[in-house]
């Protein structure tokens, strides 16, 4: 997890919840007063940025495909209204697999705080970055010196 307090990024790490809601969870058992939001990496083949707000669970997930092979994955993009069953998913995101990531979410997650849209999208799009070099890059712009994976 990666909150700001006292004027800086303070990262915690925790297992791999098994659900979106369980990192929100997470996330808000912090009770945190400045920014929170929870990071998973699956393997360092995709990342997934989730943050409880006021209006619900924002996600982003750096590559949708590598998302389907997982469970947490799999939820994620149930969480974001991207497949009914992974069945679905497979068959809807298999028409645009061209081997590069496919990125999806809420693009803006971050942007409050420093990472507008187009700098996530351009990092996430990178078919030549991992994971780890991708939250690399994102804790770069938010001033975090902490490695985030």
């Amino acid at each position: 997890m990666v909150v700001w307090t006292d004027n800086e990024w303070a990262v915690n790490r925790f297992p791999i919840p098994n659900t979106v809601e369980e990192a929100a969870s997470r996330v808000r058992a912090l009770r945190a007063e400045g920014t929170a939001f929870a990071v998973v990496t699956i393997a360092n083949e995709y990342f997934t940025i989730v943050r409880p707000t006021p209006r619900g669970i924002e996600v982003f997930i750096s590559d949708g495909f590598a998302a389907l092979d997982d469970d947490f994955g799999t939820d994620a993009l149930a969480h974001i209204d991207e497949l009914d069953s992974t069945e679905d998913a497979y068959d809807e995101l298999d028409d645009e697999d061209d081997g590069d990531p496919y990125p999806i979410g809420n693009f803006g997650i971050l942007a409050d705080i420093g990472v507008a849209e187009p700098t996530l999208t351009v990092i996430a799009d990178d078919p030549d970055m991992w994971a780890t070099e991708q939250l690399a890059a994102i804790a770069e712009d938010l001033g975090c010196d902490t490695p985030w994976a």
